[in-house]
C-alpha cells in the first residue's frame, strides 16, 4: 500500500462509521489501519497527524500532505524564505516544513 493509499484508508476509518474499511480489506491490514489511526484526526475533511510534544502530554497537529506534487511545491516554497527571498539550507527548509506539515519520509524528501 502506498503512503497515499494508507492515508486514504486512515481517513476512511476515521470518517466512515458504516464502512470504515474498503471491501476485501484483510484482517491484518484492518489492524494496521486501526493502530495507525490513533495518531491522526480529521478536521473539516483534512487529515492531521498528532505529534506529541517532547516532555509533555500535549500534541501538535500537522497537516498530512497526500499528493507528491503538493509536497514538492511546499519544499520549493519553503526553500526560498518568504521574508527577503533568502535561500534556506536543507535543515532550515526541513525545520519550516515540519512545523506545519507531515508525510512519511518527509525528511528524506526535503533534503
Amino acid at each position: 500500500m502506498s503512503s497515499e493509499e494508507s492515508y486514504r484508508a486512515i481517513i476512511r476509518y476515521l470518517t466512515d462509521e458504516r464502512e470504515p474499511y474498503a471491501a476485501g480489506t484483510p484482517g491484518n491490514t484492518k489492524r494496521k489501519i486501526r493502530k495507525a489511526a490513533t495518531c491522526y484526526v480529521v478536521r473539516s475533511g483534512t487529515l492531521f497527524y498528532q505529534r506529541r510534544l517532547k516532555g509533555q502530554n500535549d500534541f501538535t497537529e500537522l497537516e498530512v500532505v497526500l499528493q507528491d506534487d503538493r509536497r514538492r511545491e511546499l519544499i520549493t516554497a519553503e526553500h526560498v524564505a518568504s521574508e527577503g527571498g533568502e535561500h534556506l539550507n536543507q535543515q532550515l527548509t526541513w525545520d519550516f516544513i515540519s512545523q506545519k506539515y507531515w508525510w512519511r519520509g518527509e525528511e528524506e524528501i526535503a533534503t
